[in-house]
């Protein structure tokens, strides 16, 4: 009755029989593979994309050698050729990728039919395409420039923005700020859930673990007793059905204080856990007793905890194995560093690819103690081993006080300078004017100005002219560096610090900004919390309106008392404070079929004039690192 299936139909026959796992492949299964190849060409994209998803979990079993999986693949990826289906240079779905990664953010090639999962399904199934640890992708030049240059692209600027994030979780759990802390939390869910994916598959997962810095070893170097107590597990669980998720790990760690020469406190830790077993009861004290911000009713983390959870494609990640793992040894951890900072290595080795959310575990463990290194493999991975792009050490040694200084402090910088160029005495106030003529103060206003950034609506018929910042309004958000004079003209100095300190008294300015920042801050979580984030932003996630913002009651009431006059805005205010992330979409009209002027959520149509009208609104993000 093969012939009499609908293409559709072979999906879930494929899926039962992966689901399975057969010891022997039935004749009835090879011969229905056989009437599914011979009609490729009518498979709708998406039904191929899980045919295919279910044929690679097939072809991991114990029947993968009686049949030719290879030539399947290879047919599968012609007819999705023939189909004219491509991957959008712009990422999954057509997704803009981040600004960090400009390369990838040109104009639509296609209009993609597969959702982002099934993209995953695509990319771990097309053929012939060998991807081979620091060599890269192997593969003719039309799958190269279809599927594998774009799906990289992506794939660089998901997991950078994964590791920034990941950095900010624990700049978070440093900070004083209970804010700060929910919305690096928020902003890490967000970008793992953004997708709609729980796994990058086994060809481009080590990918993703190196550029997150973490070492994936190939399978050619697992532990001997890694293999044999999986096993064993296996064995002693054949009664029981479906196995679930394995996950083995060693540790060795001590703390870096030497006696003779020789680290002390030196500790092996040898574990392991399968999926679905009872979840940890108890963690040592001092896991509990850490600083971990309250978290949304939402997350999926304990509070307990100092790893996050992120729940993916509608189900926990909780009870993985490698999570389960993870927990167990930071508590170890947490009670060997109290003699010192630690240093060592961590090993897992899972039976699949660990999904994002334990990807992302084991990275915030190395960023939280980045004396240790982190390795991983996995069975059915590739053989090549592939060494993290930039180790978490490395990345924090990276992030020097030059470096990581903002926009805003480099204009401060620039006017401290500016002004002791043309100082006559500590009590004298310089015109503004005078002082931005300066070079180095008119390079860096450029980059903070809140203005300037869009087209001006002066020259357009039926626009109002935009409000424009003024280098007054960064002097006035500043009062711990400058006092200004009104005027006219407008005047500046530098301030003491016995002014500075003056200033944070009862309504000093000081005092003001900072309840005002705290209020934002405040405003920007409650806002996430009901679903007012700007969802696909190109430039990262937890961004939030500045005119909701704006229309929080304390937050308007605290800015009239801050600002510097009728023309002084909160956007600027946003803009010129190193404590937040400010974002405008650019004024272009969108292309037919999708363009590079930002996502297609930022535009609507008026069913009257059929025009376009652009959202054109700012918006602002708690900064975290």
């Amino acid at each position: 009755c093969n012939s009499r299936l609908q293409t559709f139909e072979f999906v879930p026959v494929m899926d039962a029989a992966a689901f399975v796992r057969p010891e022997t492949v039935p004749v009835a299964l090879a011969d229905l593979l056989g009437e599914a190849v011979s009609r490729l060409h009518e498979f709708e994209p998406r039904d191929l994309a899980a045919f295919l998803w279910a044929l690679l979990r097939l072809s991991h079993s114990s029947a993968a050698s009686r049949l030719d999986f290879d030539a399947v693949f290879v047919a599968s990826t012609q007819a999705l050729a023939q189909r004219g289906l491509r991957l959008p240079a712009s990422g999954l779905g057509g997704r803009q990728c981040a600004a960090a990664h400009p390369e990838t953010a040109g104009a639509f090639v296609a209009q993609s039919a597969l959702s982002a999962r099934e993209w995953v399904w695509v990319m771990n199934t097309i053929a012939p395409l060998r991807v081979s640890g620091e060599a890269g992708a192997e593969a003719p030049e039309w799958i190269l420039e279809r599927f594998v240059r774009p799906w990289e692209a992506w794939l660089r600027s998901f997991s950078d923005e994964a590791a920034d994030e990941v950095a900010g979780l624990s700049s978070a759990r440093a900070a004083t700020s209970a804010d700060s802390a929910a919305a690096a939390r928020w902003r890490y869910e967000a970008l793992l859930q953004r997708e709609g994916i729980d796994s990058l598959g086994p060809r481009w997962t080590p990918t993703t673990l190196s550029r997150v810095g973490i070492d994936y070893i190939g399978t050619g170097e697992v532990p001997e007793v890694a293999l044999q107590t999986l096993r064993e597990q296996r064995e002693q669980r054949s009664d029981g059905g479906r196995f679930g998720r394995f996950a083995w790990l060693r540790a060795h760690f001590s703390d870096d204080t030497c006696e003779n020469g020789e680290p002390t406190g030196q500790e092996e830790i040898l574990d392991f856990a399968w999926d679905g077993e009872a979840p940890l009861e108890n963690l040592d004290e001092g896991v509990a007793a850490m600083d971990i911000a309250e978290c949304d009713a939402s997350s999926s983390v304990s509070s307990r905890s100092p790893l996050v959870a992120v729940p993916l494609a509608g189900r926990s990640r909780e009870g993985h194995a490698e999570f389960k793992l993870l927990e167990r040894l930071v508590a170890r951890l947490v009670a060997a560093e109290k003699k010192g900072s630690l240093v060592g290595d961590v090993f897992i080795y899972t039976d699949r690819a660990p999904c994002l959310s334990c990807i992302g575990a084991l990275a915030q463990l190395c960023r939280r103690w980045p004396g240790l290194t982190a390795k991983v493999s996995f069975e059915k991975g590739p053989t090549e081993a592939l060494h993290a792009a930039r180790p978490v050490a490395q990345r924090l040694r990276e992030e020097s006080p030059t470096t990581s200084m903002s926009d805003s402090e480099r204009l401060e910088e620039a006017m401290r300078l500016a002004l002791q160029e043309y100082l006559v005495d500590k009590e004298s106030f310089t015109p503004i004017s005078v002082v931005a003529s300066n070079p180095r103060v008119q390079l860096s206003w450029a980059s903070v100005c809140a203005t300037g950034v869009r087209p001006s609506g002066k020259s357009v018929p039926g626009k109002k002219r935009e409000w424009h910042d003024k280098l007054k309004y960064f002097l006035s958000h500043r009062p711990k560096a400058f006092e200004v004079d009104v005027g006219p003209p407008a005047k500046v100095r530098l301030v003491s610090p016995a002014q500075a300190q003056d200033s944070f008294v009862g309504e000093g300015r000081i005092g003001l900004l900072t309840e005002l920042t705290s209020a934002v801050d405040s405003s920007i979580i409650r806002l996430l919390r009901i679903g007012k984030a700007f969802k696909g932003c190109p430039v990262g996630e937890g961004f939030v309106s500045i005119e909701e913002v704006g229309g929080d009651e304390k937050v308007s009431k605290l800015f009239r008392k801050c600002r510097l006059d009728a023309g002084d805005r909160l956007a600027y205010f946003l803009r010129h404070s190193e404590d937040f992330d400010v974002w405008a979409p650019s004024r272009c009209r969108p292309t037919v079929g999708g363009g590079d002027g930002g996502p297609s959520a930022t535009t609507s149509i008026d069913a009257e004039s059929n025009a376009v009208r652009e959202d054109v609104r700012t918006w602002v993000r708690i900064r975290l690192l």
